[in-house]
């Protein structure tokens, strides 16, 4: 019996021994760090590779601003295609608290947090498919506490497998330091700032041709998944939610600053042809200008087509998210009201327009 126990342990304790490197190896790489303790850290990337609290930490983040009385003037608020507005963008207090949200059912219980913070601007990014009562999260509350949730055995799992898939080495774990927080951050420098927005990776190389980063998208609009369900109207209910908060808002005496996020122009087209999509493009920019534009001080700005602000499709990280060139020629359009120009870096924002780097990154 005892040589029995002994053959077993034998067997057994070299799998011990490697599930405790492995374990080791997540806790180095900040995989499984609670969103709390990642809040208390100065990091420069917090990018998780097998778990996604974006949500979670966010909207800590903002809770977090209102505990510690942070002031912030500009807010950003959204989904992911927010996340490319920089604080070196603005002049004044800054924070992005972009993919916060997925629907305005998410805006209604975020409304109290944003309004304690008490900024001077809003700006809103009105995702299209927000207005879409077919797109398969349009009523579903966000969870935001997902980092009590974390999958151990998932995470060990794909961890294992990306390894032996060559996704990255053990030296850069070993070399990585403090600053950067879950392995995307780590191998691929893909996360979140400390000012909310959003690092992509960073080397230009690891993009292709808009064709290649256009493929999953277009795929989507074929298959009709993932955001890019089929539009038959504009949701009432959707407006409804928006205006009583630009009217909540309003009473707090706080600019918004709305605008449609934009789109390459190959995606316009497929979107155009497929004729399922025609609402977002004849009904929904005047629907949210005379929105916005019924409560004085907010603006509204529709970046759909964004080529005729001198944007190229070579300027998008993929077929749904514009890179921060893209932004900044947003916010350059922006400068030209008298009312905002005063919290626009216009300096910056030139410097990263005219910056050689494919996607204005510096």
């Amino acid at each position: 019996m005892k040589k029995l126990v002994f053959r077993i342990f034998i067997l057994i304790f070299p799998l011990l021994i490697v599930q405790l490197l492995v374990f080791y190896l997540l806790l180095k790489t900040g995989e499984l760090t609670k969103v709390e303790t990642v809040l208390e850290r100065n990091f420069k990337i917090y990018g998780l590779a097998y778990s996604d609290v974006q949500q979670e930490f966010q909207y800590k983040k903002l809770k977090n601003l209102n505990e510690t009385n942070k002031k912030i003037d500009i807010l950003v608020i959204g989904g992911s295609r927010t996340l490319q507005f920089r604080d070196l963008m603005f002049n004044q207090p800054f924070y992005n608290a972009g993919v916060i949200m997925f629907n305005f059912r998410d805006l209604e219980f975020l409304t109290e947090a944003i309004l304690a913070l008490k900024p001077k601007i809003i700006i809103i990014g009105c995702e299209q498919y927000f207005f879409n009562k077919n797109f398969s999260m349009f009523d579903t509350l966000s969870e935001y506490n997902s980092s009590s949730k974390f999958n151990y055995k998932a995470i060990l799992t794909n961890f294992v497998a990306d390894y032996f898939k060559q996704k990255f080495t053990l030296n850069e774990i070993k070399d990585s330091n403090n600053e950067f927080i879950g392995l995307s951050a780590i191998v691929k420098k893909s996360g979140f700032r400390p000012d909310g927005s959003h690092n992509y990776e960073e080397t230009e190389k690891q993009y292709g041709l808009p064709g290649e980063l256009f493929k999953d998208i277009s795929g989507r609009i074929d298959s009709k998944v993932a955001r890019y369900e089929r539009v038959q109207e504009i949701s009432t209910l959707a407006v409804e939610r928006l205006r009583t908060f630009l009217h909540k808002c309003h009473k707090n005496n706080i600019t918004v600053v709305g605008f449609l996020p934009s789109w390459p122009k190959a995606i316009i087209e497929k979107l155009k042809k497929d004729g399922n999509y025609n609402p977002y493009f004849l009904e929904l920019p005047e629907i949210l200008n005379k929105e916005f534009l019924s409560l004085d001080n907010n603006y509204f700005y529709n970046f759909t087509d964004i080529e005729k602000y001198g944007a190229t499709d070579y300027e998008f990280y993929d077929g749904h998210h514009a890179s921060e060139k893209i932004y900044a020629r947003m916010l350059k359009y922006m400068y030209l009201n008298p009312k905002l120009k005063e919290y626009l870096n216009i300096k910056n924002i030139n410097s990263i327009i005219n910056s050689k780097h494919r996607f204005g990154l510096n």
